[in-house]
């Protein structure tokens, strides 16, 4: 029998067509753990992956993606569509939706307009098409980091403690994190979720403050700070990967 490329070398992608006519590429990934083919999807990148055991060739890896093609034409459909940030794209904005406004003519470059009338509020954007997408990105960023330093503060400022610094990244493993020396960094797209989880997550990183850890005192922190907090855990759970979906 030959033996299939050592762990640590890069493995190619298995290129697949779909019963549409859609092709993907599934990432392979070598594993000394695994002792059979497991595949997965990530709900944030909606990308495939197959763990390779690496004494299995990847003609077998090969043939055990065609043998699955229905679970991950399934699992294709039960992801999140993607929302590009574009005229008339819907997106929420500490849980209540606003509809893209490309204004070209109008200056503020990118504003909230409120609703009137009963019509949907609008984020509005100025200036030419081409720019409106990294505009939206921009302007969501800034309000996020906005949104989690208040809030990060206040919460620390309860409990006697102080932030060195607050930054917002585009992470896609976690929704927050605290070091030792009180640098806070968050994942921006928390500006799409509900204020009460954005209370949440910033809870979370101040009480790491004073728990660098996950023990009952650390829970009893964030409860003194939010209250009930087990909804907000479960919602991000659920609803997580679907704050990756836009832009």
């Amino acid at each position: 029998m030959a033996y299939a490329l050592r762990v640590g070398k890069k493995m190619p992608d298995i290129s697949i067509c779909l019963p549409g006519g859609e092709r993907i590429d599934i990432k392979v990934r070598d594993s000394k753990r695994a002792n059979r083919f497991i595949m997965r999807v990530n709900q944030q990148t909606s990308e495939f992956c197959i763990s390779r055991p690496i004494w299995r060739s990847i003609d077998e890896a090969r043939i055990f993606v065609e043998q699955n093609v229905p679970w991950i034409a399934e699992q294709l459909m039960k992801l999140p569509a993607r929302v590009q940030f574009r005229h008339g794209s819907i997106v929420p904005i500490l849980g209540k939706e606003y509809k893209i406004a490309h204004s070209p003519k109008e200056f503020g470059n990118v504003w909230l307009k409120e609703s009137i009338d009963n019509q949907m509020p609008e984020l509005r954007v100025s200036g030419g098409s081409e720019h409106m997408a990294r505009r939206v990105r921009d302007w969501l960023k800034k309000r996020a980091k906005d949104e989690v330093s208040y809030k990060a503060k206040k919460f620390a400022s309860l409990l006697n403690m102080e932030i060195k610094s607050v930054s917002v990244r585009d992470t896609r493993t976690r929704w927050g994190s605290c070091s030792s020396s009180g640098n806070l960094s968050f994942c921006w797209r928390l500006i799409f979720a509900p204020e009460k989880i954005v209370d949440y997550v910033c809870a979370h990183e101040a009480a790491h403050l004073v728990e660098l850890n996950h023990s009952p005192r650390f829970w009893q922190t964030v409860y003194q700070l939010v209250g009930e907090w087990k909804s907000s855990k479960k919602w991000l759970k659920e609803n997580g990967a679907r704050l990756h979906r836009y832009g």
